[in-house]
């Protein structure tokens, strides 16, 4: 969910039991929860990794979250206090002062924590860990978007636009700026794909599957 994994990169269960400093038996089951969730990807050899970036698995994973996050949004914005309002402004702070500084590993936790903070606040368990496997998924697209992504400040604007949605107790609006927050993520990554690939990429509409085919 940090973005410390890139896609493809391979993950050694003796690797992983190293760096937590368990035995081995734990760091197995562990991976293997994450290869039924489907974050990590297994080969036929046994060797374990990050499912590999495509398109297709970028498009589906960014209406998924369109539509689970939204629902998340629209229902915390019903429980917000102004203890909350305030945990997502400092949230919020940190993360435009983290993003000046181009420290993109802050940026990264801090947008986790600032939307988790929000999310929470649905007080919806399930939809919460249906939330979380989503991001599991996309935690190493992150590493593929920065620091590019970093040099614009359209993702700062719109995590202004979450907060004053929120502030004002707005449901839709802060259901639609969470989906903009998603759908510009995704773009950016999608052109990325695309530059590499040697393809020219004009934007889309996540929402539309006309565009999705063209993708």
């Amino acid at each position: 969910m940090s973005g410390r994994f890139r896609p493809g990169e391979k993950i050694t269960i003796r690797a992983l039991a190293a760096a937590l400093n368990i035995s081995i038996t734990p760091a197995r089951e562990a991976l293997a929860n994450l290869v039924a969730e489907g974050v990590l990807d297994v080969a036929d050899s046994g060797a374990i990794s990050i499912p590999s970036l495509t398109t297709e698995r970028v498009l589906e994973l960014a209406k998924v979250r369109e539509s689970l996050e939204a629902l998340a949004a629209r229902e915390a914005c019903k429980n917000l206090s102004e203890k909350d309002i305030e945990q997502l402004r400092r949230l919020h702070e940190k993360l435009a002062d983290a993003h000046s500084e181009r420290e993109y590993g802050a940026v990264i936790r801090l947008n986790w924590e600032f939307h988790f903070a929000l999310y929470r606040r649905a007080k919806m368990p399930l939809l919460l860990k249906m939330i979380e496997g989503c991001w599991l998924q996309a935690g190493s697209y992150l590493a593929i978007i920065y620091p590019a992504y970093g040099e614009i400040s359209d993702g700062i604007r719109n995590h202004e636009a979450i907060l004053d949605s929120a502030v004002r107790r707005k449901p839709d609006e802060l259901a639609a700026a969470i989906v903009r927050d998603i759908e510009l993520a995704a773009q950016s990554l999608l052109s990325r794909l695309v530059q590499d690939s040697g393809r020219r990429f004009d934007g889309l509409d996540l929402r539309s599957d006309k565009h999705a085919r063209r993708a």
